[in-house]
């Protein structure tokens, strides 16, 4: 039997990793520290090697797709990245991990055909290494979805890994020992030469990380996506003059450039009565089925400490409350990432042209305690 229950309103969405918004280029920077200047926070660690990491498009049979990639040339290393997931891998006895990403490739030779794409750290040892992903003699990209749970007597994890929503492989790993309180993670990539000609590039891309609660029997249900593209919103309009770019920027362009190069200052909402407004461009939706859509506010947090940030979205001709954001960095010179998804329109419904004009309210005012 089909499920048509759209997965969003199983899954708790706690991170969306999209790249079409962030300016195409080679980051010249510490790459994870650059990321994370764009609201990318999802990578604990990029290894370079000799590669070249850059965000950008990949086209792979006709399709093009959109990620950070690494391109590395005959004879030098290629570079490997790592999601964590987890904290502590203990922290699956609470609620099992669903991840999906997009995974592209460029061919290798016959010789480094099958060599492992994927693997997930384990501490004191060597990494576990998934073998359904794996290089081929050909270009590829394709969708992967990973289910993480424990056993019901919460002394193994065991990794479920599908593509497209088959099911191709089935891993076991203890969480015995220390290996319970090291933090879980996948990393994409093999440290390899490539011996081709042209080198060779791999992209990762739609980025999501999602936890699923257990059924009774402490059995878990997976809730597969089988692909995922993200679309961004871009900002049509602002207002608020009270309000202004750290840097003496345009507002506009300031908030639609993503550079992990090039500060282009952030919006300072100033603690007075006046929202600042943003009002956004329709993504393109053509020919694609909207599963939901997700707001992601990435801020610093105020230097006035009892202060917090407020937010109103407008959702088509429909407002919603003001909502408080709580979350904050108890490093007040980081920025946090908050993000809010919605599955389906506020007055139910599809998704359409009217439902997908959104604008938002920021207010900068005294907040309740902690």
């Amino acid at each position: 039997m089909t499920n048509t229950v759209n997965p969003l309103t199983v899954l708790d969405i706690r991170t969306l990793v999209g790249f079409k918004q962030i300016t195409p280029g080679e980051i010249t920077g510490e790459p994870v520290e650059a990321l994370k200047r764009c609201g990318i926070t999802a990578f604990r660690d990029i290894v370079p090697g000799k590669s070249v990491i850059r965000t950008g498009s990949m086209m792979v049979q006709g399709n093009t797709f959109y990620g950070l990639q690494a391109q590395t040339e005959k004879n030098m290393s290629a570079a490997t990245f790592t999601l964590e997931l987890l904290p502590r891998m203990l922290d699956l006895k609470a609620r099992a991990i669903q991840v999906g990403f997009r995974l592209s490739q460029k061919p290798v030779v016959l010789s480094q055909v099958n060599t492992t794409m994927l693997s997930i750290p384990r501490n004191g040892t060597a990494p576990t290494r998934v073998n359904s992903v794996r290089t081929a003699t050909e270009e590829t990209s394709a969708y992967y979805e990973l289910v993480i749970s424990t056993d019901s007597q919460e002394v193994n994890a065991t990794v479920q890994v599908y593509v497209s929503r088959q099911p191709v492989e089935n891993l076991t790993l203890t969480m015995a020992g220390s290996h319970g309180e090291y933090p879980f993670a996948l990393t994409v990539g093999s440290v390899f030469n490539p011996v081709k000609e042209d080198g060779f590039s791999f992209m990762v891309g739609d980025i999501y990380i999602a936890q699923l609660d257990y059924n009774s029997d402490h059995t878990v249900t997976p809730h597969l996506l089988g692909n995922l593209t993200l679309e961004p919103f871009k900002v049509a309009s602002y207002e608020g003059d009270r309000h202004s770019n750290t840097h003496g920027e345009d507002i506009v362009t300031a908030l639609n450039t993503l550079d992990p190069n090039n500060d282009m200052g952030v919006l300072a909402v100033k603690p007075v009565a006046q929202p600042a407004s943003v009002t956004f461009e329709l993504p393109d939706s053509t020919g694609k089925a909207i599963l939901g859509v997700a707001l992601n506010v990435v801020y610093r947090d105020s230097i006035a400490p009892e202060n917090r940030l407020r937010y109103q979205i407008t959702e088509g001709t429909t407002q919603l409350p003001v909502e408080t954001i709580t979350e904050r960095r108890a490093d007040v010179t980081g920025f946090t990432t908050f993000s809010k998804f919605m599955a389906s329109p506020v007055d139910g419904g599809e998704w359409n042209a009217e439902n997908l004009a959104f604008s938002m309210n920021l207010f900068n005012s005294p907040g309740e305690g902690r």
